[in-house]
């Protein structure tokens, strides 16, 4: 089923329902709202738990990510890139299917945290099992935003985290008020609270997932499902790889340097984050219009990030020594040093930003896993050498001309696949396939 029985106003996807503008602000909104609640969380576990145990929910946030980023990769990053705006009758159907998808996995891997933090007791162990009883739920709750999005209400997305953020504040005083040991009641709290706010979608677009339809849905899109599954292993890869072989090379000071540089510029990753909810949508909207018309958008997306970018990291490294250092402490003398290169970083990583953009819009898989594996190599050879050098400013610099070069490979890449992209009249619509190489 796919819950086509009753209608909603809310469930019923429009193309270009609300202004470009609008839809971004309400994806810059609803990030800064997940952002937020998450750091709430951080901090309340932090003042109630000891350093190990606050080890323990580390291990399980990595986990939940990692579940995450697949689940997004095989379900929700296909409805976005082949059904954003499209019709109510040919969205509702494929939203399902995405999120009885998400369902499965986070069944599946659900079951593989049980076993494991069955196997391994203790903290940790109960930790996993916890994750491991909520994580379709938070699989699903992850789904909605996404399917929200391609549809084109945004505001949507924005109230269903709303609810999970309403949600979480009686769930983690229950989990307080239980008085046991560990962090496992405080995640427990969390899933069941992320578990709540995904019935909460159901309710909102009258739409039930349909698990049943996992198969034929990894079947109808296995050109582009498997490869943004290779993006995201590689993407995640690569970045523990930088960072361990920065490391061994130098060691862990250098690390902690380019670190402290990361946590002041990492400020904007709401606002690209929340941007990206909304811009894949509108990409594909455009590219329905014409090439022209999703090349200058992603030109323009990709132009004014960059300078976003530049200014913000010109801003940080004029901050006086005291404010940094009331931020960072006295990470701040060496990490200062390293906003340059990192700006650079920053503003190379949005300008291939504006590539991806473009070619999940043309359902470019091939082209846009190519152009991750390239870049990502770069990057790990720009971190091998500017570690070697064992200063901090030059490891970033370094790494920074490294994205630079990545995000020449995007925008060939890009430029490729829209010599090949259709015209506006041959343009697919309502999940017809675009396929490129």
């Amino acid at each position: 089923m796919n819950g086509d029985a009753g209608s909603s106003t809310v469930a019923e996807p429009r193309p270009a329902r609300a202004p470009a503008v609008r839809r971004a602000g309400w994806g810059i909104l609803d990030q800064a709202l997940s952002s937020l609640t998450n750091f709430a969380l951080a901090v309340v576990l932090a003042q109630r738990l000891d350093l190990f145990e606050f080890g323990a929910t580390g291990i399980a946030f990595a986990v939940y990510l990692i579940a995450v980023n697949a689940s997004r990769a095989l379900t929700t990053e296909p409805l976005t890139v082949r059904y954003s705006g499209s019709s109510r009758a040919a969205w509702r159907p494929a939203a399902a299917s995405a999120l009885g998808s998400s369902l499965v996995i986070g069944l599946a891997a659900g079951a593989v945290c049980v076993a494991v933090g069955v196997g391994l007791s203790g903290i940790v162990g109960l930790a996993l099992v916890a994750l491991g009883l909520t994580l379709p739920g938070l699989l699903v709750q992850d789904a909605w935003r996404f399917a929200f999005f391609a549809a084109g209400l945004p505001r949507s997305a924005f109230a269903n985290d709303l609810a999970w953020a309403i949600l979480l504040v009686p769930s983690l005083l229950a989990a307080q008020a239980m008085g046991e040991p560990g962090p496992w009641p405080y995640i427990l709290a969390w899933g069941i609270s992320g578990t709540g706010a995904a019935l909460v979608g159901l309710a909102q677009a009258r739409l039930v997932p349909a698990p049943f339809r996992f198969r034929a849905w990894l079947d109808e899109h296995r050109d582009i499902a498997p490869r943004y599954l290779v993006e995201f292993v590689v993407l995640s890869g690569a970045a523990q790889i930088r960072l361990v072989l920065v490391a061994a090379i130098a060691d862990l000071s250098l690390v902690g340097a380019l670190r402290g540089g990361q946590v002041l510029l990492g400020a904007l990753h709401p606002l690209t984050y929340g941007l990206q909810l909304t811009l894949v949508p509108d990409a594909v909207r455009a590219a329905r219009q014409s090439v022209a018309t999703l090349r200058r958008r992603t030109i323009a997306l990709a132009a004014a990030l960059a300078l976003i970018s530049v200014g913000f990291g010109i801003a940080l490294y004029l901050l006086p020594d005291e404010i940094g250092r009331a931020l960072l402490g006295q990470t701040w003398d060496d990490a200062r040093p390293t906003i340059p290169g990192q700006t650079l970083v920053m503003a190379s990583a949005a300008v291939s930003l504006g590539a991806l953009v473009g070619l999940r819009a043309l359902a470019a898989a091939g082209r846009s896993m190519r152009a991750r594996i390239l870049a990502s190599a770069i990057g790990i050879i720009g971190a091998v050498v500017g570690a070697m050098t064992r200063d901090p400013a030059l490891c970033a610099a370094w790494i920074g001309v490294a994205v630079a070069l990545g995000a020449v490979v995007w925008w060939r890449e890009y430029i490729v696949a829209l010599r090949l992209a259709p015209t506006a009249g041959e343009t697919a619509t309502d999940g017809e396939r675009l396929r490129q190489p």
